[in-house]
């Protein structure tokens, strides 16, 4: 197409400037035929740009190699880390570090009214001086105290700890005893299994991945 361009213009400019006078015809045939040029040409010209800008546009979105890339860096981060999320608070009063190491359960657990929507559990492992605590935290919902909750870990036996009623009453927190006992056991497995009693709603299992707590307090 290009190579055609200079002879079309020189065939035109010929027969329109030193060539015979034309018929008013031959001139409408003539600029009939150059408009249809025109446009051929800026089509190919509009053609060529939209294909230069589709190019670009796949060189620099690849949405499916930057989603893939995204999820082989957590899956890196979650096999050197595990799951767990980790923190510190410092009390000024007792001048005192508070030393925390949370995990949540990949699983939603579903209750009626009023706690609908679906509600997910988060246990804590809390050092406070020579005070060591874990507790459970339920995003919606309602313990029951003074109960029993079984604890699996791995594909060891089930066994039982007690449940015990926070300081400030609320029932969508509850601790544990035997912390040091249970921590131990966190630390060797891979899977831990708690069932807790909820109001109304009976008992029920959550699942957490405790693999790489890295917790020396």
């Amino acid at each position: 197409m290009k190579n055609l361009k200079p002879q079309i213009l020189n065939i035109m400019k010929n027969n329109l400037i030193n060539g015979p006078k034309l018929s008013i015809a031959q001139k409408v045939i003539i600029g009939f035929i150059a408009v249809i040029w025109l446009v051929i040409v800026i089509n190919t010209c509009s053609e060529k740009e939209v294909g230069e800008k589709i190019e670009v546009v796949k060189r620099f979105s690849a949405p499916e190699e930057i989603t893939n890339t995204q999820e082989d860096i957590r899956r890196a981060e979650i096999e050197a880390n595990g799951y767990w999320a980790y923190g510190q608070e410092y009390d000024r009063m007792t001048e005192e570090t508070r030393y925390l190491a949370a995990v949540k359960s990949p699983e939603l657990v579903y209750f009626d009214f009023p706690y609908q929507g679906g509600s997910e559990l988060t246990m804590t492992i809390r050092k406070r001086g020579s005070v060591l605590d874990i507790y459970f935290k339920i995003s919606n919902g309602q313990f029951l105290t003074n109960q029993m909750a079984r604890i699996k870990f791995d594909d060891g036996k089930p066994f039982d700890v007690s449940l015990i009623e926070p300081a400030d009453y609320s029932t969508g927190l509850i601790f544990i005893d035997y912390t040091s006992k249970v921590l131990a056991r966190i630390k060797k497995s891979n899977i831990m299994i708690i069932e807790l009693p909820f109001y109304q709603e009976g008992n029920r299992s959550f699942i957490f991945d405790v693999r790489k707590l890295k917790w020396e307090h």
